[in-house]
């Protein structure tokens, strides 16, 4: 093989898993001659540039934010 070989990642910049995903692809880029391209895969849409409180994305969902605040 001649070049690096091509890593495509989807990530939300939200996303729990995609950040803890994050410590695989360094640990591979450390063992391998890869090259990463990050693709932008937003999960929710519906969100507003400026974000969203956890009253507002949790209303309707009979879930106490208090408690996770």
């Amino acid at each position: 093989m001649t070049g690096p070989l091509q890593l495509e990642v989807f990530s939300d910049y939200i996303c729990p898993w995609c950040y803890l995903g994050w410590a695989r692809v360094a640990r591979l880029r450390q063992d391998w001659n890869i090259e990463v391209r990050i693709v932008h895969f937003p999960l929710h849409l519906e969100t507003p540039e400026a974000g969203q409180s956890l009253e507002q994305l949790f209303a309707g969902r009979n879930i106490d934010v208090e408690r996770m605040q």
